[in-house]
Protein backbone atom coordinates (compact mmCIF):
# COMPACT_ATOMS: atom_id res chain seq x y z
CA UNK A 1 0.00 0.00 0.00
CA UNK A 2 2.67 2.61 0.67
CA UNK A 3 4.53 1.38 -2.63
CA UNK A 4 1.27 1.85 -4.24
CA UNK A 5 0.80 5.56 -2.51
CA UNK A 6 4.28 6.64 -3.17
CA UNK A 7 3.98 5.63 -7.26
CA UNK A 8 0.83 7.48 -7.11
CA UNK A 9 2.26 10.76 -6.12
CA UNK A 10 5.23 10.53 -8.30
CA UNK A 11 2.54 10.09 -11.21
CA UNK A 12 0.51 12.93 -10.41
CA UNK A 13 3.60 15.04 -10.04
CA UNK A 14 5.30 14.23 -13.60
CA UNK A 15 1.83 14.94 -14.95
CA UNK A 16 1.95 18.21 -13.12
CA UNK A 17 4.72 19.18 -14.18
CA UNK A 18 4.06 18.41 -17.65
CA UNK A 19 0.76 20.49 -17.81
CA UNK A 20 2.94 23.50 -16.75
CA UNK A 21 5.03 23.20 -19.16
CA UNK A 22 2.15 23.07 -21.87
CA UNK A 23 0.34 25.98 -20.27
CA UNK A 24 2.91 27.56 -18.17
CA UNK A 25 2.32 28.04 -14.27
CA UNK A 26 0.08 31.15 -14.25
CA UNK A 27 -2.80 29.00 -15.70
CA UNK A 28 -2.28 25.84 -14.22
CA UNK A 29 -1.61 27.40 -10.42
CA UNK A 30 -4.85 29.57 -11.28
CA UNK A 31 -7.12 26.48 -12.18
CA UNK A 32 -5.32 24.30 -9.17
CA UNK A 33 -5.87 27.58 -6.80
CA UNK A 34 -9.48 27.77 -7.99
CA UNK A 35 -10.13 23.80 -7.34
CA UNK A 36 -8.52 23.68 -4.39
CA UNK A 37 -10.46 26.77 -3.45
CA UNK A 38 -13.92 24.94 -3.91
CA UNK A 39 -13.03 21.72 -1.68
CA UNK A 40 -12.81 24.18 1.43
CA UNK A 41 -16.54 24.65 0.56
CA UNK A 42 -17.03 20.98 1.75
CA UNK A 43 -15.71 21.30 5.01
CA UNK A 44 -18.80 20.41 7.17
CA UNK A 45 -17.89 22.39 10.32
CA UNK A 46 -17.86 25.86 7.87
CA UNK A 47 -20.77 24.81 6.51
CA UNK A 48 -22.53 24.50 10.12
CA UNK A 49 -21.10 28.25 10.62
CA UNK A 50 -22.45 29.58 7.42
CA UNK A 51 -25.63 28.07 8.15
CA UNK A 52 -25.92 29.69 11.52
CA UNK A 53 -25.50 33.22 9.74
CA UNK A 54 -28.07 32.50 7.26
CA UNK A 55 -31.77 33.17 7.89
CA UNK A 56 -32.95 29.63 6.48
CA UNK A 57 -36.49 29.51 7.75
CA UNK A 58 -37.45 33.05 6.54
CA UNK A 59 -35.76 32.49 3.48
CA UNK A 60 -37.93 29.32 2.63
CA UNK A 61 -41.10 31.14 3.90
CA UNK A 62 -40.72 33.69 1.16
CA UNK A 63 -39.58 31.44 -1.29
CA UNK A 64 -42.67 29.29 -0.83
CA UNK A 65 -45.04 32.79 -1.04
CA UNK A 66 -43.01 33.24 -4.30
CA UNK A 67 -43.63 29.76 -5.54
CA UNK A 68 -47.85 30.06 -5.00
CA UNK A 69 -47.72 33.64 -6.63
CA UNK A 70 -45.70 32.61 -9.36
CA UNK A 71 -47.86 29.18 -10.17
CA UNK A 72 -51.20 31.20 -10.11
CA UNK A 73 -49.29 34.00 -12.83
CA UNK A 74 -50.41 33.41 -16.39
CA UNK A 75 -46.60 33.58 -17.32
CA UNK A 76 -46.53 30.10 -15.33
CA UNK A 77 -48.09 27.95 -18.43
CA UNK A 78 -45.47 29.74 -20.71
CA UNK A 79 -42.73 28.14 -19.45
CA UNK A 80 -41.26 25.07 -20.73
CA UNK A 81 -39.89 24.31 -17.46
CA UNK A 82 -41.32 25.43 -14.87
CA UNK A 83 -38.69 26.21 -11.56
CA UNK A 84 -38.86 23.68 -8.88
CA UNK A 85 -39.34 25.20 -4.90
CA UNK A 86 -35.06 25.29 -5.07
CA UNK A 87 -35.34 27.91 -7.63
CA UNK A 88 -36.91 30.07 -5.67
CA UNK A 89 -34.93 29.26 -2.61
CA UNK A 90 -32.05 30.27 -4.63
CA UNK A 91 -33.49 33.64 -5.56
CA UNK A 92 -34.13 34.90 -1.75
CA UNK A 93 -30.78 33.44 -0.99
CA UNK A 94 -29.49 35.83 -3.54
CA UNK A 95 -31.54 38.75 -2.49
CA UNK A 96 -30.23 38.42 0.81
CA UNK A 97 -26.96 37.97 0.57
CA UNK A 98 -27.20 41.43 -1.80
CA UNK A 99 -28.80 42.91 0.54
CA UNK A 100 -28.17 42.39 3.97
CA UNK A 101 -25.45 40.43 4.33
CA UNK A 102 -22.32 41.33 2.56
CA UNK A 103 -20.94 45.11 1.32
CA UNK A 104 -19.22 46.56 -1.27
CA UNK A 105 -15.78 47.69 -0.60
CA UNK A 106 -14.46 50.60 -2.88
CA UNK A 107 -12.06 51.92 -0.26
CA UNK A 108 -12.86 51.68 3.19
CA UNK A 109 -13.14 54.62 6.15
CA UNK A 110 -11.03 55.84 8.28
CA UNK A 111 -10.95 54.43 11.38
CA UNK A 112 -9.25 57.42 13.59
CA UNK A 113 -11.80 60.41 11.62
CA UNK A 114 -14.44 58.67 9.85
CA UNK A 115 -12.57 60.37 6.45
CA UNK A 116 -13.04 58.63 3.14
CA UNK A 117 -9.70 56.93 1.90
CA UNK A 118 -8.16 55.90 -0.81
CA UNK A 119 -5.95 53.48 -2.22
CA UNK A 120 -1.94 54.17 -1.88
CA UNK A 121 -0.60 50.49 -2.99
CA UNK A 122 -0.10 47.31 -1.05
CA UNK A 123 1.85 45.70 2.11
CA UNK A 124 3.04 42.10 2.51
CA UNK A 125 0.07 40.04 4.32
CA UNK A 126 0.82 39.05 8.43
CA UNK A 127 0.35 35.71 9.62
CA UNK A 128 -2.59 36.00 10.28
CA UNK A 129 -3.89 37.66 7.01
CA UNK A 130 -2.04 34.61 5.46
CA UNK A 131 -3.91 32.69 7.51
CA UNK A 132 -7.40 33.93 6.19
CA UNK A 133 -6.56 33.41 2.99
CA UNK A 134 -4.87 37.17 1.80
CA UNK A 135 -1.88 36.38 -0.29
CA UNK A 136 -2.29 40.87 -0.91
CA UNK A 137 -3.29 43.54 1.27
CA UNK A 138 -4.21 47.31 0.18
CA UNK A 139 -3.13 49.84 1.90
CA UNK A 140 -5.57 52.85 1.84
CA UNK A 141 -4.74 56.14 3.08
CA UNK A 142 -7.09 59.23 4.92
CA UNK A 143 -6.92 62.32 3.27
CA UNK A 144 -7.45 64.28 6.70
CA UNK A 145 -5.49 62.43 9.22
CA UNK A 146 -2.96 60.51 7.22
CA UNK A 147 -4.02 56.93 9.03
CA UNK A 148 -3.23 53.92 7.43
CA UNK A 149 -6.30 51.52 6.69
CA UNK A 150 -5.56 47.70 5.82
CA UNK A 151 -7.51 46.18 3.46
CA UNK A 152 -6.57 42.45 3.43
CA UNK A 153 -8.01 40.44 0.33
CA UNK A 154 -8.89 37.30 2.39
CA UNK A 155 -10.21 34.16 0.57
CA UNK A 156 -10.86 31.44 3.34
CA UNK A 157 -14.55 31.19 3.19
CA UNK A 158 -14.60 31.02 7.73
CA UNK A 159 -12.69 34.50 7.57
CA UNK A 160 -15.55 36.23 5.30
CA UNK A 161 -18.03 35.00 7.37
CA UNK A 162 -16.62 37.40 9.86
CA UNK A 163 -15.45 40.27 7.50
CA UNK A 164 -18.93 40.23 5.16
CA UNK A 165 -17.42 43.08 3.12
CA UNK A 166 -14.80 42.74 -0.26
CA UNK A 167 -15.16 43.18 -3.88
CA UNK A 168 -16.37 40.26 -7.15
CA UNK A 169 -14.09 38.01 -5.47
CA UNK A 170 -14.86 37.88 -2.00
CA UNK A 171 -18.41 38.23 -2.77
CA UNK A 172 -18.53 35.37 -5.09
CA UNK A 173 -16.51 33.27 -3.16
CA UNK A 174 -18.95 33.79 -0.13
CA UNK A 175 -22.05 33.19 -1.93
CA UNK A 176 -20.51 29.65 -3.70
CA UNK A 177 -20.01 28.66 -0.03
CA UNK A 178 -23.47 29.75 1.10
CA UNK A 179 -25.06 27.81 -1.91
CA UNK A 180 -23.17 25.01 -1.56
CA UNK A 181 -24.09 24.63 2.30
CA UNK A 182 -27.28 24.90 1.59
CA UNK A 183 -27.20 21.70 -0.41
CA UNK A 184 -27.03 23.96 -3.65
CA UNK A 185 -24.90 22.13 -6.65
CA UNK A 186 -22.99 25.27 -7.05
CA UNK A 187 -19.66 26.18 -8.90
CA UNK A 188 -17.53 29.04 -9.03
CA UNK A 189 -17.14 30.54 -11.97
CA UNK A 190 -13.86 32.64 -13.10
CA UNK A 191 -13.58 34.93 -16.47
CA UNK A 192 -10.10 35.68 -17.38
CA UNK A 193 -11.34 38.96 -17.74
CA UNK A 194 -11.92 39.73 -14.06
CA UNK A 195 -14.74 38.72 -12.58
CA UNK A 196 -16.35 35.84 -10.62
CA UNK A 197 -19.65 34.77 -10.13
CA UNK A 198 -21.37 31.47 -8.94
CA UNK A 199 -24.04 28.73 -10.99
CA UNK A 200 -26.06 26.56 -8.96
CA UNK A 201 -27.76 23.75 -10.66
CA UNK A 202 -31.13 23.62 -11.14
CA UNK A 203 -32.53 19.74 -10.69
CA UNK A 204 -36.09 21.13 -12.02
CA UNK A 205 -35.06 22.94 -14.87
CA UNK A 206 -31.87 20.43 -15.31
CA UNK A 207 -29.35 22.99 -16.44
CA UNK A 208 -27.15 25.60 -14.80
CA UNK A 209 -27.99 28.99 -13.33
CA UNK A 210 -25.98 32.05 -13.47
CA UNK A 211 -25.83 33.82 -10.30
CA UNK A 212 -23.48 36.88 -9.93
CA UNK A 213 -24.46 38.17 -6.16
CA UNK A 214 -22.73 41.56 -6.99
CA UNK A 215 -25.69 42.29 -9.27
CA UNK A 216 -28.22 40.23 -7.80
CA UNK A 217 -28.75 38.78 -11.25
CA UNK A 218 -29.86 35.08 -11.69
CA UNK A 219 -30.09 33.43 -15.31
CA UNK A 220 -28.51 36.57 -17.40
CA UNK A 221 -25.48 34.90 -18.44
CA UNK A 222 -24.98 37.79 -21.60
CA UNK A 223 -24.93 40.76 -18.98
CA UNK A 224 -21.41 40.79 -19.00
CA UNK A 225 -20.78 40.90 -22.61
CA UNK A 226 -23.93 42.47 -24.04
CA UNK A 227 -24.16 44.78 -20.99
CA UNK A 228 -21.16 45.49 -19.75
CA UNK A 229 -19.18 45.53 -23.29
CA UNK A 230 -16.65 42.89 -21.61
CA UNK A 231 -14.19 40.71 -24.66
CA UNK A 232 -14.78 37.34 -23.18
CA UNK A 233 -12.17 34.44 -23.60
CA UNK A 234 -11.71 31.81 -21.22
CA UNK A 235 -14.11 31.28 -18.50
CA UNK A 236 -13.99 27.96 -16.19
CA UNK A 237 -16.01 26.51 -13.74
CA UNK A 238 -14.99 24.50 -10.72
CA UNK A 239 -16.47 22.37 -8.08
CA UNK A 240 -16.06 19.40 -5.76
CA UNK A 241 -17.02 17.29 -8.59
CA UNK A 242 -15.44 19.26 -11.96
CA UNK A 243 -13.51 21.76 -13.82
CA UNK A 244 -16.17 22.97 -17.20
CA UNK A 245 -15.15 25.33 -19.45
CA UNK A 246 -18.43 26.87 -19.86
CA UNK A 247 -17.29 30.07 -21.91
CA UNK A 248 -20.07 30.04 -24.43
CA UNK A 249 -23.12 30.01 -22.08
CA UNK A 250 -21.44 33.84 -21.60
CA UNK A 251 -21.14 34.54 -25.49
CA UNK A 252 -23.81 35.42 -28.56
CA UNK A 253 -20.34 35.92 -30.48
CA UNK A 254 -18.85 32.62 -30.70
CA UNK A 255 -16.71 33.80 -34.22
CA UNK A 256 -15.10 37.02 -31.71
CA UNK A 257 -14.17 34.85 -28.90
CA UNK A 258 -12.46 32.17 -30.88
CA UNK A 259 -10.31 34.71 -31.99
CA UNK A 260 -9.28 36.20 -28.70
CA UNK A 261 -8.88 31.88 -27.73
CA UNK A 262 -4.96 31.77 -28.34
CA UNK A 263 -3.01 31.54 -25.61
CA UNK A 264 -3.80 27.62 -24.97
CA UNK A 265 -4.40 24.92 -27.20
CA UNK A 266 -7.89 23.85 -27.17
CA UNK A 267 -7.51 20.41 -27.03
CA UNK A 268 -4.69 20.35 -24.50
CA UNK A 269 -7.33 22.67 -22.16
CA UNK A 270 -10.15 19.88 -23.26
CA UNK A 271 -7.59 17.08 -21.53
CA UNK A 272 -6.60 19.33 -18.49
CA UNK A 273 -10.27 19.84 -17.71
CA UNK A 274 -10.63 16.04 -18.36
CA UNK A 275 -7.75 15.20 -16.13
CA UNK A 276 -8.46 17.55 -13.30
CA UNK A 277 -12.63 16.32 -13.03
CA UNK A 278 -11.44 12.30 -13.38
CA UNK A 279 -9.12 13.06 -10.14
CA UNK A 280 -12.06 15.04 -8.21
CA UNK A 281 -13.84 12.05 -9.01
CA UNK A 282 -11.88 9.47 -8.33
CA UNK A 283 -13.39 7.89 -5.16
CA UNK A 284 -17.15 8.33 -6.73
CA UNK A 285 -19.57 5.29 -7.86
CA UNK A 286 -19.62 3.78 -11.18
CA UNK A 287 -23.52 5.47 -11.17
CA UNK A 288 -22.88 8.53 -9.53
CA UNK A 289 -19.84 9.37 -12.18
CA UNK A 290 -22.26 7.86 -15.44
CA UNK A 291 -24.99 10.42 -13.75
CA UNK A 292 -22.17 13.63 -13.82
CA UNK A 293 -20.95 12.85 -17.51
CA UNK A 294 -25.00 12.63 -18.47
CA UNK A 295 -25.24 16.42 -17.35
CA UNK A 296 -21.90 17.54 -18.84
CA UNK A 297 -22.60 15.72 -22.03
CA UNK A 298 -25.74 17.83 -21.83
CA UNK A 299 -24.90 20.56 -20.59
CA UNK A 300 -22.37 20.66 -23.62
CA UNK A 301 -25.21 20.63 -25.79
CA UNK A 302 -26.44 23.25 -24.62
CA UNK A 303 -23.61 25.45 -25.89
CA UNK A 304 -24.53 24.56 -29.35
CA UNK A 305 -26.64 27.39 -29.88
CA UNK A 306 -26.20 30.81 -29.41
CA UNK A 307 -29.08 33.03 -27.89
CA UNK A 308 -29.37 36.15 -28.17
CA UNK A 309 -29.37 39.05 -25.00
CA UNK A 310 -32.73 39.79 -22.94
CA UNK A 311 -33.36 43.57 -22.15
CA UNK A 312 -32.61 42.34 -18.42
CA UNK A 313 -28.84 41.18 -19.67
CA UNK A 314 -28.54 45.04 -21.36
CA UNK A 315 -27.59 46.64 -18.13
CA UNK A 316 -23.93 47.90 -17.71
CA UNK A 317 -22.45 47.01 -14.22
CA UNK A 318 -24.22 48.47 -10.88
CA UNK A 319 -22.01 47.55 -8.53
CA UNK A 320 -18.62 49.06 -7.28
CA UNK A 321 -18.10 53.57 -7.68
CA UNK A 322 -18.71 54.64 -11.08
CA UNK A 323 -14.91 55.49 -11.41
CA UNK A 324 -13.98 52.18 -10.88
CA UNK A 325 -16.46 50.90 -13.76
CA UNK A 326 -15.93 53.45 -16.34
CA UNK A 327 -11.62 52.22 -15.82
CA UNK A 328 -12.96 48.63 -16.20
CA UNK A 329 -15.08 49.93 -19.29
CA UNK A 330 -18.02 47.85 -17.74
CA UNK A 331 -20.16 50.51 -17.77
CA UNK A 332 -21.57 49.02 -21.31
CA UNK A 333 -24.02 51.34 -23.51
CA UNK A 334 -25.16 53.20 -20.61
CA UNK A 335 -24.59 56.77 -20.67
CA UNK A 336 -25.95 59.28 -18.06
CA UNK A 337 -29.15 60.87 -18.33
CA UNK A 338 -29.94 64.64 -18.76
CA UNK A 339 -33.49 65.68 -19.50
CA UNK A 340 -34.10 68.94 -21.82
CA UNK A 341 -37.52 70.10 -21.89
CA UNK A 342 -39.54 70.44 -24.53
CA UNK A 343 -41.51 73.41 -24.01
CA UNK A 344 -38.46 75.78 -22.81
CA UNK A 345 -41.49 78.07 -21.03
CA UNK A 346 -42.66 75.29 -18.98
CA UNK A 347 -43.25 76.01 -15.69
CA UNK A 348 -43.56 72.77 -13.67
CA UNK A 349 -41.96 69.52 -15.11
CA UNK A 350 -42.85 65.66 -13.13
CA UNK A 351 -40.64 62.68 -13.35
CA UNK A 352 -42.78 59.73 -12.39
CA UNK A 353 -41.49 55.93 -12.22
CA UNK A 354 -43.52 52.92 -11.65
CA UNK A 355 -41.44 50.62 -10.28
CA UNK A 356 -44.10 47.49 -11.90
CA UNK A 357 -43.45 48.33 -15.30
CA UNK A 358 -40.04 50.10 -14.45
CA UNK A 359 -40.94 52.90 -16.96
CA UNK A 360 -40.70 56.94 -16.25
CA UNK A 361 -43.09 59.23 -17.65
CA UNK A 362 -42.44 62.96 -17.85
CA UNK A 363 -45.03 65.29 -17.37
CA UNK A 364 -44.71 68.94 -18.23
CA UNK A 365 -46.98 71.58 -16.95
CA UNK A 366 -49.31 68.81 -16.42
CA UNK A 367 -49.27 67.08 -20.24
CA UNK A 368 -46.89 63.53 -20.58
CA UNK A 369 -44.39 64.48 -23.11
CA UNK A 370 -42.44 61.34 -22.91
CA UNK A 371 -41.68 58.12 -21.65
CA UNK A 372 -38.54 55.97 -20.73
CA UNK A 373 -38.20 52.11 -20.37
CA UNK A 374 -35.74 51.17 -17.73
CA UNK A 375 -34.87 52.50 -14.63
CA UNK A 376 -30.90 53.13 -15.68
CA UNK A 377 -32.12 54.92 -18.51
CA UNK A 378 -32.92 57.79 -16.55
CA UNK A 379 -30.48 57.79 -14.04
CA UNK A 380 -27.66 60.42 -14.13
CA UNK A 381 -25.46 58.61 -11.78
CA UNK A 382 -25.92 54.89 -10.50
CA UNK A 383 -23.86 54.29 -7.58
CA UNK A 384 -25.42 50.60 -5.08
CA UNK A 385 -28.28 50.81 -6.64
CA UNK A 386 -30.45 48.00 -8.35
CA UNK A 387 -33.75 46.87 -9.19
CA UNK A 388 -34.91 44.19 -7.03
CA UNK A 389 -37.87 42.00 -9.03
CA UNK A 390 -39.46 39.09 -6.95
CA UNK A 391 -41.58 37.36 -9.86
CA UNK A 392 -40.50 38.68 -13.16
CA UNK A 393 -36.39 38.00 -12.07
CA UNK A 394 -38.26 34.29 -11.61
CA UNK A 395 -38.91 33.93 -14.77
CA UNK A 396 -35.42 34.05 -16.23
CA UNK A 397 -34.90 31.03 -14.37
Amino acid sequence: RCHYNSSTEKINRIKSEVLIMEFGEDMYSKIKTNLSRVQIYERRDLQEKALACIPVSELTRKAQLTMINYASSATAAQEKRDPGFRDFLLMELLHWFKESFFSWVDTLKCSHCGGSTTNIGAEEPTADELAGGASRVELHGCSKCGTHERFPRFNHPAKLIETRRGRCGEWANCFTFFARSMAFDARYVLDWTDHVWTEVYSDSQQRWLHCDPCEALCDAPLVYEAGWGKKLSYILAFSKDEVQDVTWRYTSNFEAVRTRRTAYSETELIQLMLSLTRQCQESYTQKHREELLLRRVLELAEFLTPRKATESELQGRLSGALAWRQQRGELGNWVPFAYKPINTKCRNIIFKYSSAMDKYSIWEDGKETSQISGWAKGAFTIEKMFRKVRHASVLLL
